[in-house]
């Protein structure tokens, strides 16, 4: 048989100075206390001690990221190549294509960019053109 006196009993128990009002939350109810900001540090916490430094790798790839120590590395390699017999190499040839393919994506991302950016200061032009005034001459 449930006895509703039970409740109280853990919260008298636990305190030295018994507590008759305790605090009881039901789903949905009472305070709700959530971090949402994104937790971002994830990937540098799963490198193991042992393969690296985790916060020295966090620091070198907010000043330069994969992507950019990537597409340096893959210039330097494409400068090489071009001194040594590339036709030979089918790994030469292989990385050629990506870079150009990678190129291709990046014009691709930059004619979105522009295109966006041309839809938002047609829109702006018709709902606010005070506004695209500031805003051009602030930025130009």
């Amino acid at each position: 048989m449930f006895n509703p006196w039970m409740a109280f009993l853990p919260n008298f128990l636990s305190n030295s100075v018994p507590n008759f009002m305790p605090q009881i939350h039901f789903p949905f109810s009472g305070a709700v206390n959530q971090n949402i900001a994104p937790e971002m540090d994830w990937f540098f916490s799963t490198i193991p001690s042992a393969a690296g430094n985790g916060p020295l790798e966090k620091k070198i790839f907010e000043q330069h990221s994969y992507g950019t120590q990537l597409d340096k590395l893959s210039e330097a390699v494409l400068a090489i190549a071009e001194h040594v017999k590339a036709e030979s190499l089918d790994e030469v040839q292989t990385l050629l294509k990506l870079s150009i393919e990678i190129d291709q994506l990046k014009e691709l991302a930059a004619e979105d960019l522009q295109k966006n950016l041309m839809q938002s200061i047609d829109s702006m032009k018709q709902s606010n053109p005070e506004l695209l005034k500031q805003v051009l001459t602030k930025h130009i």
